[in-house]
């Protein structure tokens, strides 16, 4: 009996160290193709912006524009902003058809998670550990380094309020840019932004992160 529990006391313990160095070498992994963007003060991108509803026969296609100053300030905008995402610090604020509500709650905190990850990936300061916040998976394909992430459900309340039930980053490891950003919703509708023509450094008017 001593010795089944000696070899369950040792598997137990080489899965919370293989465990924990595999959450360090995505850390790692994710702060290497930081580091190229380290420098980098300001970005924009043009965007493709693709909202999936199984329940209509045409995805909904438009094109925007994704703006980054830092430290903190991110907006994807499009329709001549009548249509924005806004995360300023610790404030998120959603524009639809010119009118702006603040993400609160569940919501508020799924931003939370996802400006993370983007301050991260961007190297905007310190690397920031998301711990209980959501589940991180990571995965190389090719030339590609896939993030997806899972943000924590503290109650069934609090899932029905979700905007989107996980997002994926997909990452050009040859460039460190962001490729495209997929945020899973309910069923199977998401909505997708895909990333082109990187902009470093250049001169953002500050209207663009007001709502």
């Amino acid at each position: 009996m001593m010795r089944t529990f000696q070899r369950l006391f040792i598997a137990w313990m080489a899965c919370l160290l293989l465990g924990a160095d595999f959450v360090m070498a995505q850390e790692a992994e994710v702060q290497r193709l930081a580091e190229r963007n380290r420098n980098m003060q300001t970005l924009t991108a043009s965007v493709v912006r693709t909202k999936h509803n199984a329940a209509i026969a045409e995805d909904q296609v438009e094109k925007g524009t994704f703006y980054l100053q830092k430290p903190g300030r991110m907006a994807l905008v499009f329709l001549d902003g009548k249509d924005k995402l806004v995360m300023d610090g610790e404030a998120y604020t959603m524009v639809n058809q010119g009118k702006a509500s603040q993400a609160k709650g569940p919501v508020k905190l799924q931003f939370a998670v996802l400006q993370t990850v983007l301050k991260n990936v961007l190297a905007d300061g310190e690397f920031t550990e998301l711990g209980e916040q959501a589940e991180v998976k990571t995965e190389q394909q090719g030339q590609t380094f896939v993030l997806t992430v899972t943000p924590t459900v503290m109650s069934a309340k609090a899932k029905r309020r979700m905007m989107f039930q996980s997002f994926v980053l997909t990452l050009d490891t040859r460039t460190s840019r962001i490729q495209s950003l997929r945020m899973n919703e309910r069923g199977t509708n998401y909505t997708q932004y895909d990333f082109v023509d990187y902009q470093p450094d250049s001169t953002i008017d500050k209207q663009v992160f007001i709502p």
